[in-house]
């Protein structure tokens, strides 16, 4: 019997391309559901009690599994194997959806070096199977959670791979509104920001890039107290640069300061390092902003201030209030100042 399962969306049963078979009640959907996960390969029978009922197994628990296995074969005759310790859903498993959607996205991913368009062929083909969120008629059980998370996560790759894919196609235009849309459900997921960046960068839209660029800095300081990664800085960069399209972000150059000329052993200094052609010692790592800021004169006062007699200053605010920008802001108001620079 040619079956083919669906749990990409409400659970679907099919054999071979006839009518979907319908699976009664929540007991023996969560049964089919769990050993789909797991096709052509053995489940535990605690495991499968575990899936069915949840925090609530009957006294009787392995009979009454025994009892559903039975309901499901007449449903299904040859499809479920016993074993000794469990029950095998005996298909091939590329006749699972989500089985045949991993290979799909994987094969995608890896054809995107070498050629995007067939990238998003197979990368479409794979989003395709998704029929809406995953292990849907079990989603409030406790086995489906790190399924569920886990297909959630793939889904979410193959779709940013499948717009890197359309931006190195040149589709720069028409992704923001769909990454737009995708930035505001994943507002910390850096990858997206990139994408973004690129498509907007693509699209001629340089300010509004840098833009997102200093929103997305902000929110990642306020909440996380953390700095973009160096892929995420290193597609800005390109962006400051009037790149319209950097296809593959590399992190951004780092490295020790350059030390300063020192005299060889007869007191003499190479051309190479002669004060007077090096570059001038960078004196703040403070990036630059993009925006005026205004109508916080008094902040910054009383921050100058203060850090003139405590070794330490901290800003307290809840999230999204400025803390971050009105740091930087004091900041750069004593570069000048501080012997050193301010860093």
């Amino acid at each position: 019997m040619e079956l083919r399962v669906g749990i990409l969306g409400p659970l679907e049963v099919r054999v071979g391309f006839g009518e979907p078979v319908q699976v009664p009640g929540p007991r023996l959907r969560a049964l089919m559901i769990r050993l789909a996960l797991e096709p052509d390969r053995v489940v535990l029978a605690s495991q499968l009690i575990d899936a069915v009922w949840d925090a609530d197994p009957p006294a009787a628990a392995t009979g009454a599994l025994q009892s559903l296995v039975s309901r499901l074969r007449r449903l299904l005759p040859e499809a479920i194997d016993s074993q000794a310790a469990g029950y095998r859903l005996a298909i091939d498993p590329e006749a699972v959806d989500a089985v045949r959607f991993e290979r799909l996205a994987l094969e995608g991913r890896q054809a995107l070096a070498g050629d995007p368009g067939r990238a998003r062929e197979l990368l479409c083909e794979a989003l395709g199977l998704w029929r809406g969120p995953a292990l849907a008629d079990v989603a409030t059980t406790r086995f489906a959670g790190a399924a569920m998370a886990r297909l959630e996560e793939l889904r979410l790759g193959a779709i940013e791979d499948r717009i890197e894919a359309d931006l190195r196609g040149g589709a720069a235009g028409r992704l923001v509104p769909e990454l737009e849309e995708l930035v505001a459900a994943h507002p910390l997921r850096e990858r997206l920001h990139g994408l973004l960046l690129r498509a907007l960068a693509g699209a001629g839209r340089q300010a509004d890039a840098l833009g997102a660029y200093q929103r997305l800095r902000d929110r990642l300081a306020d909440e996380l107290g953390i700095d973009p990664s160096e892929e995420l800085q290193a597609v800005h960069l390109a962006v400051l640069r009037g790149e319209r399209e950097p296809v593959e972000p590399r992190p951004a150059a780092s490295g020790p300061p350059r030390p300063g000329p020192e005299a060889a052993a007869d007191g003499s200094v190479t051309a190479a390092d002669d004060p007077a052609t090096a570059a001038e010692p960078a004196r703040t790592n403070l990036r630059a902003q993009i925006t005026s800021f205004v109508g916080r004169d008094a902040d910054i006062a009383r921050i100058a201030e203060v850090l003139g007699d405590a070794r330490l200053v901290t800003l307290t605010g809840p999230g999204g209030s400025g803390k971050t920008r009105l740091a930087t802001e004091a900041a750069a108001t004593l570069v000048d100042a501080m012997p050193d620079g301010v860093w």
